[in-house]
C-alpha cells in the first residue's frame, strides 16, 4: 500500500461503512434507524442520543517520512443509546463488543482500498450513560514504496 494520510484513511473506512450490508442491516433491525456514519466530529457539537447509532471517524497520529514502514492512526466512535441500557449498562458494553464492535471492525477490514489494519486498542466511555461510547483506535500501516518519500 503506498502512503496514505488519516484524511484518506477516513474517506475509506467511511465507504467501506456505508456500503457494508451486515453492518447496516444490524443497526436497522437493533435500532430502527439507519446507521449515521460520520467524518471528522464537532467538538462543539458532540454528537446526541437522537444520532445513534453512529461512528465517528477521527484523524488521530502517522508516522511518515523515508522509513520502511508508515502508520496512521485513526479513531473510530462508536456510539449507542437504548433505553433498554438505562438499568445495565453491562448490556450496552456488551453491544458495544460484540455486535456493533465486531461487525465494524469487518467492515474496516473488508473495505475496497485493502488498508492493512494492523494494532486495534479501544476504550470504553461511560461518563454520559445511558449514551455509551467506545473508542477504537486504528492503526494503518503499509510500506514506504521505493524511491518514494512516504509524503504522498
Amino acid at each position: 500500500m503506498a502512503s496514505a494520510t488519516s484524511w484518506k484513511i477516513i474517506e475509506s473506512f467511511a465507504a467501506a461503512l456505508r456500503n457494508h450490508a451486515a453492518l447496516n442491516a444490524w443497526a436497522q433491525a437493533e435500532y430502527e434507524q439507519p446507521l449515521r456514519i460520520m467524518q471528522g466530529v464537532n467538538m462543539a457539537a458532540l454528537p446526541r442520543e437522537e444520532d445513534c447509532p453512529l461512528i465517528a471517524l477521527v484523524p488521530e497520529s502517522g508516522k511518515f517520512g523515508r522509513i520502511a514502514e508508515h502508520a496512521s492512526s485513526v479513531r473510530v466512535i462508536l456510539a449507542v443509546h437504548d433505553e433498554r441500557f438505562e438499568n445495565d449498562e453491562l448490556a450496552g458494553l456488551k453491544q458495544l463488543a460484540t455486535n456493533f464492535g465486531s461487525l465494524t471492525l469487518q467492515a474496516l477490514q473488508d473495505g475496497e482500498d485493502g488498508f492493512y489494519i494492523g494494532e486495534v486498542t479501544d476504550l470504553y466511555e461511560l461518563a454520559d450513560f445511558p449514551l455509551l461510547y467506545r473508542e477504537l483506535s486504528v492503526t494503518v500501516t503499509g510500506s514506504t514504496c521505493i524511491g518514494g518519500n512516504g509524503l504522498d
